[in-house]
């Protein structure tokens, strides 16, 4: 998986706590770190409702551009579809 920037991961949490009414979006992790091997996305959701973790991880597959919890990415007929 090719790990967006931290601006894109910014950009991204903004856009998805807003629509999905999260209190705070946290990455941690070796993402958080800097770290240049980073694989994989660590997220921390808080709300003052629940959270439905599959909704969660559907929005940010669709704000981020990836193909999922296991990373691949979307082929680009489908990015085109979701994002016009």
């Amino acid at each position: 998986m090719r790990v967006p920037s931290l601006d894109t991961l910014r950009d991204a949490a903004r856009s998805v706590a807003a629509a999905a009414g999260y209190d705070l979006v946290a990455v941690f992790g070796s993402v958080a770190r800097g770290d240049a091997g980073a694989h994989d996305l660590d997220l921390g959701i808080t709300s003052s409702g629940p959270v439905d973790l599959l909704d969660a991880t559907n929005r940010f597959v669709v704000a981020l551009g990836v193909g999922g919890v296991v990373g691949r990415e979307l082929p680009e007929r489908t990015r085109r579809r979701r994002h016009g």
